[in-house]
């Protein structure tokens, strides 16, 4: 792997925790605003229903019980939704993505590069996907496909084209420790780490004899450092 690929690389890693950290602050807003939301409407339910008669005939005061009750479970909801946003955010500000794969689509004439990661990340203002969920229909080529022909199931449809590139990545605390490129998924991390980490020629030789998937050894295209 050539010096302006890990460039790139680290780039582009920067960019996208740029990305994340600016709507986790959004979000940990919005949060803030929901609590002060939802603990306003309590006081102002208790107060309606503290100072009310008694009486369940009175439908004024029904309705009234119910629309508080309503707003109540909509602000949950949506509190639920934000805190669990946060915490995906927060994870990947130390591991935005695994894996990347190129991709080109039959008849198209420019690649695509997908990042997999935890969850999806996309810029609001240009609308670019950063980050790929990895239970996404595009991610799953990482799993199915070797480099070479490959497809997906789409909304509108099943989509057909060629996979360039397949990556993987260890990232921790927003920093590349190694990467690598290879036809096979890796899963043991103490292999992917003496892939990413070594020099040696003969390991490079030596490993794949132990690394066996169901169309045969992997095929290592090259190491990063």
């Amino acid at each position: 792997m050539q010096d302006k690929d890990r460039v790139y690389e680290e780039n582009r890693l920067i960019r996208t925790l740029e990305e994340i950290g600016s709507q986790l602050q959004q979000m940990q807003t919005i949060e803030g605003a929901f609590t002060k939301n939802i603990r306003t409407t309590y006081k102002n339910m208790w107060e309606e229903v503290s100072s009310a008669p008694n009486d369940l005939q009175n439908m004024d005061q029904l309705v009234q019980a119910k629309l508080y009750l309503d707003e109540m479970r909509n602000l949950e909801t949506t509190y639920k939704t934000t805190a669990k946003r946060i915490e995906k955010l927060k994870k990947m500000q130390i591991s935005p993505y695994f894996a990347r794969i190129d991709f080109i689509e039959n008849g198209g004439s420019e690649t695509e590069e997908i990042y997999i990661g935890l969850s999806m990340v996309q810029n609001e203002e240009t609308l670019e996907i950063l980050v790929y969920d990895w239970r996404a229909p595009i991610s799953g080529m990482f799993y199915d496909y070797d480099t070479g022909k490959a497809g997906f199931n789409s909304p509108n449809g099943r989509i057909e084209g060629e996979l360039t590139l397949k990556r993987q990545f260890k990232i921790k605390n927003g920093e590349i420790k190694y990467m690598f490129d290879s036809d096979v998924k890796i899963d043991d991390d103490i292999l992917q780490e003496v892939l990413g980490q070594s020099k040696d020629e003969k390991m490079k030789t030596i490993i794949p004899a132990f690394s066996v998937s169901k169309t045969g050894p992997f095929v290592m295209r090259d190491i990063s450092y």
